[in-house]
């Protein structure tokens, strides 16, 4: 009676090992049967690079244990390599994927500050502190000058938090009626609707200037920039916006500018000049914080008259990335300086500042300004780009606090000049700070 049960289970197990081992086969023959091509995406260079220096998008700790968020932006670029505007196309994709990298960092810096006071609060909670002492704690302390950044973006946050929870809640929460989870849950329905979150995006947008490109990569796909930004960067931007360099100077010295600009005056160099693009900041070797700007323009033909009128295309470019720099982050300080906390950024155009038709009309309008102390540090011409064919013109300007500085006592020494009265106050007529390329990225620049 046994035999009949016990065959039919050795000929399922024998079924299902033979099904098995079929599938394996017909799994094998598949994959065997054709190749799957991986795409390269516009983002790997910057992945790779940062993997290269042992970061990660988000927040990193440095060696010293010095806090710095990264974020990468990518761009394609939408000129065809033959269209004579192919030049133009690359660097529009360089500062579309700055900007992008920007409102990434921006997101993300102001989720993870949205996160860290939930948090804050529902433990001060449980530990016996009531959210409206911690809220009146922490005033006091901004009043007196002993908040960081990311401690006044959280206060503002906290504040705004207050004014949308409700009668009820904050009645529950006086009288020790809620407990640690059901704060937690109220928190959570807050941060979730849409005008809180207007808030945190333009308090983060406010808050993160002194964001700065340390690395930007061309590929065949597209264009990727790495932002970064710390405490460090911010005071930095704060004080090429006002004009008091005294941060930006005597600092542990860097490399040359010899070092970190490819030469100009060989072939091996001018080949990695046709991949820069944008400004962006280092050290040099006097310990002064300072901005290299690279420019480029294509010319219809080779003779001189055509590369000098490149030439003066690309020169224009490169201040005007200079100026457009100094003036986004001198719009950034003065509307922050607008807002007063108390609003919570409730009706400030500060959440719009880094889409790109914003940072297209600011680009538009920076070409009309003059930076003070810009120098001129070399030129390069091709007679063929190596994709387009066509001639090509390169600048490369750089600027440093000790020749903005020079510059203004020239001024007031000029009599021909003082008609022009410019500020004793700021690096150019509007000012501020970020970066491009791939340089600065040295742990001190953080």
């Amino acid at each position: 009676m046994n035999k009949l049960p016990h065959f039919l289970k050795l000929f399922l197990v024998i079924t299902f090992f033979t099904s098995f081992i079929n599938a394996q086969e017909i799994d094998n023959e598949e994959e065997s049967g054709f190749e799957i091509e991986v795409l390269s995406l516009p983002s790997q260079m910057c992945d790779d690079y940062l993997s290269s220096k042992g970061w990660s998008t988000g927040l990193n700790t440095l060696k010293g244990g010095k806090e710095v968020y990264f974020a990468v932006g990518f761009s394609g670029v939408k000129a065809p390599k033959t269209s004579p505007r192919y030049i133009d196309s690359i660097q529009n994709a360089y500062t579309s994927a700055a900007l992008q990298a920007k409102k990434e960092l921006a997101e993300y810096w102001g989720k993870e500050v949205t996160n860290d006071l939930k948090t804050s609060m529902v433990e001060r909670y449980s530990e016996g502190k009531k959210p409206q002492d911690l809220l009146s704690e922490n005033k006091a302390k901004n009043d007196k000058g002993e908040m960081s950044l990311l401690e006044k973006a959280q206060l503002i946050m906290h504040q705004r938090l207050d004014a949308m929870m409700s009668d009820e809640t904050k009645s529950k929460l006086e009288n020790d009626q809620l407990d640690a989870d059901e704060l937690q849950k109220e928190l959570d329905s807050i941060t979730d609707q849409n005008s809180f979150q207007q808030t945190v995006n333009t308090s983060a947008q406010a808050q993160i200037r002194g964001m700065k490109t340390t690395y930007a990569g061309l590929s065949q796909t597209g264009v990727c920039a790495v932002s970064g930004w710390s405490e460090n960067t911010s005071k930095q931007a704060d004080a090429l916006a006002t004009g008091d360099f005294k941060i930006l100077q005597n600092l542990k010295p860097g490399k040359p500018y010899s070092k970190r600009i490819p030469s100009h005056k060989s072939k091996e160099g001018i080949t990695k000049l046709l991949s820069r693009f944008g400004a962006y900041i280092a050290r040099n070797e006097n310990g002064e914080i300072g901005i290299i700007s690279y420019g480029q323009a294509s010319a219809m033909r080779s003779d001189p008259t055509a590369l000098q009128n490149a030439m003066r295309v690309a020169k224009l470019k490169a201040e005007a990335q200079i100026a457009q720099l100094s003036k986004e982050n001198v719009d950034v300080k003065s509307k922050l300086e607008e807002v007063e906390i108390e609003t919570g950024f409730k009706d400030s155009d500060m959440k719009d500042y880094y889409s790109e038709r914003n940072s297209q009309e600011r680009i538009a309008a920076s070409s009309k300004l003059k930076v003070s102390g810009v120098r001129q540090y070399g030129t390069w011409a091709i007679p063929a780009h190596p994709i387009t064919k066509k001639p090509v013109a390169g600048v490369i300007l750089t600027w440093t606090p000790s020749d903005s500085n020079l510059a203004k006592k020239m001024k007031k020494t000029d009599s021909s000049s003082s008609s022009n009265k410019s500020s004793g106050s700021s690096w150019s007529e509007e000012t501020g700070m970020t970066g491009g390329g791939s340089s600065g990225d040295d742990e001190e620049d953080f």
